[in-house]
C-alpha cells in the first residue's frame, strides 16, 4: 500500500524496549511526511493492536518497524503472521545485532532481504525516508 503523495506515510513501531519505541517517535517525527500512529512491546501486542485499530479502518499503517528479537518470536514470525490475518504494510526489521549474527532467513535472498533490514543505530530521518521510498517501490502494484 502506497499513500498518496499528500498524505503522510503512518508508521507504526514494535519493539520490547520501551525507550528504543521513543527513539523511533523521534526519528519518525523529524522526518517530513511521516506520522507515528500507534506503538507495541511484543508481537502479541502489535497484532491486537492492529487488529482492534481505527488504523486498520484506515487501510491499516503505511509502513511498520519491527525488532528482530522479542521475548515472544522474532520480527520475522511477526511479519508471517501479520501477512497471515491479511496486513499489507511494508514492514522494516530491525536489530543491534549485526546482520552476519542474525538468523538467514531475516537478511538472506529467502527472507525479506537486504532492503527491509536496519540496524537500530543507523535509524535517522534520511534514511527511514529512503528506506520507505525502497519498500514502497518493492510493494507498489507493478512490482508484485
Amino acid at each position: 500500500m502506497v499513500p498518496a503523495a499528500a498524505d503522510p506515510v503512518t508508521v507504526f513501531a514494535v519493539d520490547d524496549h520501551p525507550a528504543f519505541l521513543v527513539t523511533v517517535g523521534m526519528v519518525v517525527g523529524a522526518t517530513p511526511g511521516f506520522d507515528l500512529v500507534g506503538t507495541a512491546t511484543s508481537s502479541a501486542a502489535a497484532l491486537e493492536a492492529l487488529a482492534a485499530s481505527t488504523i486498520v479502518a484506515d487501510g491499516g499503517p503505511d509502513l511498520i518497524l519491527v525488532d528482530v528479537v522479542m521475548p515472544d518470536g522474532t520480527g520475522f514470525d511477526f511479519v508471517r503472521r501479520y501477512r497471515e490475518r491479511g496486513g499489507r504494510a511494508a514492514v522494516i526489521l530491525m536489530s543491534s545485532y549485526e546482520p552476519d549474527d542474525l538468523p538467514a532467513e531475516i537478511v538472506g535472498p529467502s527472507g525479506l532481504g537486504q532492503s527491509a533490514f536496519i540496524a537500530k543505530n543507523e535509524l535517522l530521518p534520511g534514511l527511514l525516508a529512503t528506506l520507505w521510498d525502497r519498500v514502497a517501490a518493492d510493494e507498489s502494484p507493478s512490482n508484485r
